[in-house]
């Protein structure tokens, strides 16, 4: 397997930056909330007292795990290019981050380096964070400069990142040891506690029996069309006939999860990849039960 090493930096360059530099306009564009230009500068590397300046502060932090290891994409709020909103993101706003994180994945990487995850969120300071992550110095980058309308900014792709679990901020502790309690503290019984989400960690307030279900593999699929037909129609069906659906071409498509919709989206090209934008989210279907006297 292909490792995060200084080596990839050409193909970082040519096969996944340049190749993707309209892709990764498009997807900033829809962060930053205004069209963005995109061009791709050399790779070179960073020893560890020689960063950008603006990295001693705040900024967007993208990490892309490959492995033990990570790349990671820095965006600093000295580029003014960051829209308020990023620093405390509602669930859209934290499902847009996300999203940037997995397009940036495929894009900003080679094929063989495909991530497995990706984390992205506001850090208090980048330096520190790579610090707390284990950069390996020399850090290998290649930066991407940003215009939007007048402004101008750098994004740096750095890696290899050692620890990702550590680089972002962790949330603060409660006053003394984080051990008391208080009147108004949930009851500890589990069956019974219902954790109010008020900080980055959200999953990991969740009981014990809850964390289990979120752990369940489901199927998820993208389905263009249904249509049913006579079994001696199917039964027919052979190369090069085509199957006519009642649903315009230009209609959304819809995230299953199961066999529940849980959204709409449309069709998008990711590099070489097919993806889906979600557009809206499908509510639960309502059913009504008449209750007897």
């Amino acid at each position: 397997m292909s490792q995060l090493t200084p080596d990839i930096a050409a193909d970082v360059v040519a096969a996944a930056c340049t190749k993707g530099a309209g892709e990764i306009a498009e997807a900033l564009s829809r962060v930053l909330d205004a069209p963005a230009t995109v061009e791709v500068g050399s790779a070179t590397t960073f020893a560890e007292g020689d960063v950008p300046a603006d990295w001693n502060g705040p900024g967007l932090l993208i990490a892309m795990i490959v492995g033990e290891q990570s790349a990671v994409a820095i965006l600093s709020e000295g580029s003014g290019l960051l829209p308020e909103w990023y620093k405390n993101p509602d669930p859209t706003g934290e499902s847009r981050l996300m999203t940037l994180a997995q397009e940036f994945g495929m894009l900003l990487l080679p094929e063989a380096l495909m991530p497995s995850d990706s984390k992205a969120g506001r850090v208090a300071n980048v330096g520190q964070s790579l610090a707390r992550g284990a950069a390996n110095w020399p850090l290998a980058h290649v930066p991407l400069a940003i215009q939007v309308g007048d402004k101008q900014g750098v994004l740096y792709v750095a890696w290899p990142i050692g620890k990702t679990t550590e680089l972002f901020d962790a949330p603060a502790e409660a006053p003394g040891n984080g051990a008391a309690t208080t009147a108004d503290s949930p009851p500890q019984d589990e069956a019974s506690y219902v954790p109010v989400f008020d900080g980055e960690d959200r999953f990991g307030a969740l009981p014990a029996y809850a964390r289990s279900l979120l752990r369940i593999d489901l199927t998820v699929r993208v389905a263009l069309a249904h249509k049913r037909q006579r079994s001696d129609d199917i039964l027919g069906l052979g190369p090069g006939q085509i199957i006519q659906f009642n649903k315009s071409c230009d209609e959304m498509l819809d995230l299953m999860v199961g066999h529940q919709k849980v959204a709409k989206g449309e069709a998008v090209k990711v590099g070489d990849k097919f993806g889906l934008r979600i557009t809206s989210i499908v509510l639960p279907e309502e059913r009504f039960h008449n209750v007897g006297p």
